[in-house]
This record gives structure tokens, C-alpha cells and sequence, in this order.
């Protein structure tokens, strides 16, 4: 076996623990085994082979190429972090399974890269009304993809939250769905109407009551890459097409718009599914301008 296969053996194995023992959703499985094999794996094949083998003989100053490496491939700081947790998590991993050769783990003590973090762009509430009407008018799919868009707009869910979203979670009666989170923590969302009457029809259409709620036509959950590839192609359409502009961009523009709608913050850090007031924060500073003008309005003095 070489030394390719060795490494990644050992990802094969990882993967196995974090879907049987962790119980980690597939896209973030997916995720993690991608980091490894491509982006880890890749730079272990240009500056260090020998780990491929040998992840026991890890020391610092890989971690600090891989940096260095990882700016060289043109990629921000927030990715070469991302991929340094996963990589870390892998060593963790490795330390507690006994059977690599690694017995400790200098990834703890790597400090992750500091960079400044942009500004995320923001839709108004006529932006994003005008952006689900664009779907509706222009998608081939019309009542998957209203649905899927509509529960990232009304809800500010996660990536992995609405395309792991499940029947069972979905409580009509209640107006609130049931959300598997970060680390498999549940909360309640709740859902505007506007929201359950498209679910409603959209559940009709599909003829089911179990598993996966969004799917392509052929049965096969949504993935990433298809909410990626109908975002890229919806936000054209509709003109509203921004530098920055992701999937996570719809939670910030939900997350904000609850904000300027006035909504407490301590009820938006639930439906967040933040850990902390300081996350949530964050969307008292993009919606400052309509939280002036309401304090203005409700002033005693």
C-alpha cells in the first residue's frame, strides 16, 4: 500500500466514526472527507509525503507551511481555517483511535488565521419578496424550489438545516418546524404562513410524509450543489446578482430582516440557533439604521 492509500485508508476510517459513532449529518461528512482527501491530502503530496504515511511525525511548522500553502491556492482565511479545524479533528481523532502512530496532537496549540472579515451582503425585504417571485416566475420547478428558497428566507436556517430537514420535523398544526443544529442540538423555528401554505403544496405535489423534505425530481435529496447552481441562476434573473454573494448570504438577509422587523434579539438568537448573544449581535449592527429610527419613535423622553 502506498503511502496515497494509506492516508486514505485512514479518512475511510474517520468517515466510518463520524457517521456511526458522531452521527454527523452526510453533507458535513462529506465535507470533512473532502477536506482531507483533496485540500489536506494535496498539499501533504507536494510539501510533506512523507505524513501521508507518517502522520505521527506532524510538527508545527507543517501546519504554518500549509498556511502559506493554502494562500498561495488563492484561498481566504476563513477556508484555511476551516480546513485546520477539520485536519485537527482528524488527529484528534487519531490520538483516541490508538492505531496510526499518533500519539499526540500539535494542531491543538496552531493558532487559526486572522483576517478581516467582509461585510456580508444584505437583501432588503422588497430584494428577497422580489427574489422568491423570480423563482416562481422563471424555475423549471417552481414548488421545490419556492419551497427550499422560501425556508431559507423565512427562517434564516442553516445550509445543512434545510436541506437535512425531514417530514416528520415539520408540524403544520404548531406553525414550527423541529431543527437538528450544530453538534445535534434541536430548537423550534417557527413558520409565517406565507411559508406553510408553500409547503403545504409543495408536500402535495410530492406525495410524501417521510424523509427528506427537499428533493430533486428524481427522488435524490438536494444537495449543496444544486441549491448553489439555482441560486447562481435565480439571483441573475432577478438582477440581484453581489460580490460575496452565498447561500449563507439568505441566513444574514432572514436573520437581519427578523431584526428590522423587531423581533428581540433574544428570540432571533433562539431561532439562530446562535450560542451566544455576541453571533446574534452581529445583525444589530446591519439593521442599526431601522433600530434608530424605531428607538426614535418609542422614546419616553
Amino acid at each position: 500500500m502506498n503511502a496515497i492509500e494509506t492516508w486514505n485508508e485512514a479518512v475511510s476510517a474517520f468517515v466510518r466514526y463520524l457517521e456511526t459513532e458522531v452521527g454527523l449529518l452526510p453533507t458535513t461528512v462529506s465535507s470533512y472527507q473532502d477536506t482531507l482527501r483533496v485540500s489536506v491530502g494535496a498539499f501533504l503530496t507536494d510539501e510533506a509525503p512523507d505524513l501521508l504515511a507518517r502522520p505521527g511525525n506532524l510538527r508545527p511548522d507543517h501546519a504554518a507551511r500549509f498556511i502559506g500553502w493554502g494562500r498561495e491556492q488563492g484561498w481566504k482565511g476563513s477556508t484555511i481555517n476551516h480546513h485546520l479545524i477539520v485536519w485537527r479533528v482528524f488527529i484528534r481523532w487519531m490520538v483516541y483511535d490508538g492505531s496510526w502512530g499518533v500519539d499526540r496532537n500539535v494542531l491543538e496549540w496552531v493558532e487559526r488565521v486572522r483576517y478581516r472579515t467582509p461585510e456580508r451582503p444584505v437583501w432588503t425585504l422588497a430584494q428577497a419578496q422580489h427574489f422568491l417571485a423570480t423563482v416562481e416566475a422563471v424555475s423549471d420547478n417552481p414548488a421545490l424550489d419556492v419551497a427550499m428558497f422560501g425556508v431559507f428566507l423565512t427562517t434564516g436556517l442553516r445550509l445543512f438545516e434545510v436541506l437535512g430537514l425531514e417530514w416528520e420535523r415539520v408540524d403544520y398544526e404548531g406553525r414550527r418546524i423541529r431543527v437538528r443544529g450544530k453538534g445535534s442540538k434541536e430548537r423550534v423555528v417557527p413558520l409565517v404562513e406565507w411559508m406553510v401554505g408553500h409547503l403545504v403544496a409543495y408536500q402535495g405535489r410530492e406525495r410524501r410524509s417521510t424523509g427528506r423534505v427537499f428533493r430533486r425530481p428524481d427522488g435524490t435529496p438536494c444537495g449543496r450543489e444544486y441549491a448553489k447552481s439555482r441560486l447562481r441562476r435565480f439571483t441573475a434573473a432577478a438582477g440581484l446578482t453581489q460580490e460575496g454573494q452565498s447561500l449563507h448570504q439568505l441566513r444574514h438577509t432572514a436573520l437581519t430582516l427578523l431584526i428590522e422587523a423587531g423581533v428581540d434579539v433574544y428570540t432571533v438568537k433562539e431561532v439562530a440557533g446562535h450560542a451566544s448573544l455576541n453571533t446574534t449581535g452581529h445583525y444589530l449592527h446591519l439593521a442599526g439604521h431601522d433600530l434608530v429610527a424605531r428607538y426614535r419613535a418609542v422614546a419616553p423622553f
